[in-house]
């Protein structure tokens, strides 16, 4: 995961904003779009169309007027995204160098809440930077999935963590999610909805993070000593991308992180996954992951085989017990 944020600047209005994103390619971030919209452009007519593209490139691109703009949206010069560890202290940090903003885009109603970053120097890929890949596989209600993000630890006021923070949730019903967004059927629309689950919630500054599955391991084969070959499935510690946090409503009172009455929503991505191909460049059969992460289907052959499997697990719980702290 990374961080998104903007310096303050006479340019911007002197202010700041802070989000959360996720790397999709070497020189390709993916965030909400609320996150890189200032305000709505008054004198502007939003009529483009749901498959265009609102584009702001740096200065040193020669960028144009964006004063036709539906959208007032941040200059990439004040725009950086930091990475690379789960402290905020020891990321490194690489400069926009445009900003993509989709048609698709309703500030008023949190549709088409996504925006692409492109960098100006592409990453380089190692144990700790690496893609996520966008799930594709069917969302049901009362999944277990889990959010990321450095946003507010505590209800009052802002206060941002220092260190990644990860979140367990369930997606939601129509008859629960329904009741906060008009028109909502499942969670294979634009949006995923997830009520609060046991006084959990994504809150301020998480905005533009993912919202994450845990996979299934790819098909392996392995040979003992007595050349038996095994084929399983296991557990890695791996994810895919569901969607990024957009925005919270609750029924009974203004909303509040973690409120009983309340809900999350998370822009779908795979929803949008074609038109996230066609703005970053990169097949969508590259952006998406095949991994199912509801099955669990172990067939052993060997005893030696099953000792393999069991270490495999055993490791990831491990890893899965540092991980959330």
């Amino acid at each position: 995961m990374v961080t998104v944020s903007t310096q303050a600047s006479k340019e911007n209005g002197g202010d700041h904003s802070f989000c959360g994103g996720s790397i999709i390619g070497s020189s390709w971030v993916l965030t909400a779009a609320h996150c890189v919209v200032k305000s709505r452009n008054v004198k502007v007519p939003n009529t483009i169309s749901a498959e265009s593209v609102m584009v702001v490139r740096s200065a040193a691109q020669n960028n144009v007027s964006t004063s036709q703009l539906p959208y007032n949206i941040r200059s990439p010069d004040f725009m950086m995204v930091s990475y690379g560890s789960n402290s905020k202290k020891k990321m490194k940090s690489v400069q926009v160098k445009s900003v993509h903003v989709p048609g698709a885009y309703i500030d008023s109603e949190y549709s088409g809440d996504f925006a692409l970053l492109e960098l100006s120097t592409p990453l380089e890929f190692d144990d700790d930077v690496k893609p996520i890949r966008i799930s594709s596989t069917f969302i049901s209600s009362n999944m277990s999935v889990t959010a990321a993000g450095y946003g507010s630890t505590k209800q009052n006021g802002y206060s941002p963590s220092e260190k990644l923070k990860l979140v367990k949730l369930k997606t939601g019903n129509r008859n629960v999610c329904s009741q906060h967004r008009d028109g909502f059927t499942d969670n294979n629309s634009e949006v995923i909805c997830c009520p609060t689950f046991e006084s959990s919630d994504t809150c301020f500054g998480d905005s533009g993070g993912p919202l994450l599955a845990a996979t299934l391991g790819t098909q392996f084969t392995s040979s003992d000593n007595n050349n038996i070959t095994t084929n399983s499935k296991y557990y890695e510690n791996e994810w895919v991308l569901l969607g990024l946090t957009s925005y919270g409503n609750s029924i009974s009172n203004n909303f509040v992180c973690a409120s009983e009455d309340g809900a999350g929503f998370y822009t779908n991505v795979d929803y949008y996954s074609h038109l996230i191909s066609k703005i970053s460049g990169i097949p969508r059969s590259q952006l998406l992951s095949n991994e199912s992460f509801q099955e669990f289907d172990i067939r052993i052959a060997s005893k030696s085989a099953q000792t393999l499997l069991d270490q495999r697990i055993l490791l990831l719980a491990i890893l899965a017990s540092l991980f959330y702290f």
